[in-house]
């Protein structure tokens, strides 16, 4: 059975499911109309995606501009920024998806800058879906947490160390 461990007044709603478990909801958020239905689901942490200026298809997250004929990411840095503000206020995470499985060497700088616009707006970090993509924001000297994203196939104890050491800090 599962316990909870925060009193209902709490906004983070996690449940013990097996001694020293713990399950958060992370959720996407699109949009500020999407984060207002997140954050009535009681979301402990959201992922979100900033659309690249002059990209017609592709974007620095691996997801195409649209699923399912809507947007697949925050359309502008201003909503962005909104977003990441009204996660702050309610004491929501903010995981920004920067995780492109590579990024074209002609695109290393736009990249950098991408990342760069997210974290000084303050998400509290960064998921990322290759060693390049690693090494770029670490060799900017952008220090917020990285998170290994799914691309990247975890799959031993080894792995994780190596992910360790280029400051990928959680999986």
């Amino acid at each position: 059975p599962c316990q909870q461990i925060y009193p209902p007044s709490k906004r983070v709603r996690s449940w013990n499911i097996s001694e020293g478990s713990l399950v958060k909801l992370m959720v996407p958020a699109r949009s500020l109309n999407m984060l207002n239905e997140m954050l009535q689901s009681k979301a402990d942490e959201i992922y979100i995606g900033l659309k690249p200026e002059g990209f017609r298809q592709l974007s620095f997250d691996g997801r195409f501009q649209t699923i399912s004929e809507h947007p697949a990411h925050c359309q502008s840095s201003d909503e962005l920024e909104a977003i990441i503000n009204r996660c702050k206020a309610e004491g929501v995470r903010v995981n920004f998806m920067a995780n492109a499985r590579a990024i074209p060497q002609k695109y290393e700088d736009a990249f950098i800058d991408h990342v760069r616009l997210a974290t000084e707006m303050g998400v509290d970090s960064i998921t990322i879906g290759s060693f390049q993509s690693a090494m770029l924001i670490n060799n900017a000297g952008i220090t917020t947490p990285l998170v290994a994203g799914s691309v990247l196939g975890i799959t031993n104890l080894a792995y994780s160390s190596l992910l360790k050491d280029h400051n990928i800090l959680r999986i």
